[in-house]
């Protein structure tokens, strides 16, 4: 490699550290003061409304705000929800600065590749080719913005697309340095729920909305992005489309159905809504447990039955809602997931649950006593059918002025469910969403 591009490319890992630690130092301050960003009145007409929450509908946002609309995001997220899928932490890239430097040669087309044949060959092979070659830039997009820097590759050799956080926790911090950003949007509501989108002739006009009073409110714009995420935070909605009981609600928020909702009525045509995975997590940070890393571990439900099943996805579900995984002296540590508790005293305390009990159960495993709660949630790789512009399609082909992007957008996924793409959809998907819809309502 020439010296010259290498020591750029130095200045430019050193820029970025000392950007994530402004980033930090600021944003741990903003927190601390819990202050209340003010945002302008909302309008009556914008160029493109965000129906989002967390990272996709940030996203979106602020893509369509840099492509020169004027743009109102509606932000269907509750303060307290982290925004970011913690279950999904690598960046899939190609093409990448830090594949450059290793030397390894992962092109968008191999990329595209992989992505299709692991969706058994049944996605959309445009979208997927334009996720794919836009993935390298909305990587560099993302680090900029956030600070965060993704250039540990997770396995070079056999998954050299997967970018990791050189250090640090994503989930604590891409979501909410996106979300200082908001503020420079034309207008952000928390409060208004959207009841209608507005057509004419086949065509997006506008927006119905609702405040907290039940009073109605028109938005007209050219353009709408719903980046709320699918169906997995209701849970009565989700055995509605997929008969799917026994998870708990998307820990990250959104995922309500509210866009889906929207583009129905609107006469959008849905794909594979009736499809959903089952993905083990760690409650409430949603980050991704996998089951075989803990084989000494015993599971139990809310009652104190232990799961005698493996503690799969089947025996999880059968539980329904929380369950209780332990470990015992020398198999974990206290701190992130785990809480350690001295003896079977404090921890039937913890749990609720009769002591003599517990002991019985836990008999095979020694004091202190590490336990974590757990529980599923419902991956929905189905939507909204779009094409590869994340346009929405209707009958007829696309519904002019409707976009949507992130989960709730089907065709990435195909025949199968990729946990490790989501983070990289809610990103890469909305951008592209965000700048098309700029583009079209700014002609």
């Amino acid at each position: 490699m020439p010296k010259k591009k290498r020591k750029s490319r130095l200045w430019r890992r050193v820029f970025m550290i000392l950007l994530l630690a402004l980033t930090l130092a600021s944003f741990s301050r903003w927190s601390l003061q819990n202050i209340r960003p003010e945002y302008p009145a909302v309008p009556i007409s914008v160029d493109v409304v965000v129906v989002g929450s967390g990272l996709a509908g940030s996203v979106a946002a602020l893509s369509a705000a840099e492509a020169g609309a004027d743009v109102l995001l509606i932000d269907l997220s509750k303060p307290e929800e982290a925004g970011f899928p913690a279950f999904s932490t690598s960046f899939w890239a190609a093409g990448s600065t830090y594949q450059e430097e290793l030397g390894i040669e992962y092109s968008p087309s191999a990329m595209a590749a992989e992505i299709y044949a692991r969706g058994r060959e049944a996605g959309n092979p445009g979208q997927i080719r334009e996720l794919a070659e836009a993935s390298a830039a909305s990587l560099d997009w993302l680090e900029k913005r956030t600070g965060v820097l993704f250039s540990s590759l997770a396995d070079p050799q056999l998954r050299p697309g997967l970018h990791l956080p050189a250090f640090g926790d994503a989930a604590l911090f891409v979501a909410p340095s996106l979300a200082k950003e908001l503020p420079k949007l034309a207008a952000y509501s928390s409060v208004l729920r959207p009841e209608k989108l507005l057509l004419d002739g086949g065509r997006i006009t506008g927006i119905l909305l609702r405040d907290e009073e039940g009073v109605l409110l028109t938005v007209y714009s050219r353009a709408v992005i719903l980046a709320d995420g699918g169906v997995g935070g209701d849970v009565g909605l989700l055995f509605t489309y997929t008969g799917r009981t026994g998870v708990v609600p998307r820990p990250e928020g959104g995922h309500g159905g509210t866009g889906i909702r929207l583009a129905l009525l609107a006469g959008a045509i849905s794909e594979s809504l009736e499809r959903a995975a089952l993905l083990p997590v760690f409650l409430p940070s949603g980050r991704r447990l996998r089951i075989a890393a803990y084989p000494e571990a015993r599971y139990l439900d809310s009652n104190g039955n232990e799961l005698l099943l493996g503690a799969d996805a089947a025996a999880l579900s059968r539980a329904g809602g929380t369950t209780f995984l332990v470990l015992g002296a020398g198999h974990g540590e206290a701190g992130g997931n785990f809480t350690a508790y001295d003896g079977i005293d404090e921890l039937a305390v913890r749990l609720g649950l009769p002591a003599e009990r517990l002991a019985e159960t836990l008999a095979a495993l020694d004091a202190p006593y590490m336990v974590a709660e757990v529980g599923l949630i419902a991956l929905t790789p189905g939507g909204l059918a779009t094409d590869e512009k994340f346009r929405v399609l209707g009958p007829d082909g696309p519904l002019e002025g409707l976009f949507a992007a992130g989960e709730i957008a089907a065709g990435l996924h195909g025949d199968d469910i990729i946990p490790e793409l989501f983070f990289t959809a809610d990103t890469v998907g909305p951008l592209l969403a965000g700048r098309e819809a700029a583009r079209l309502a700014l002609r």
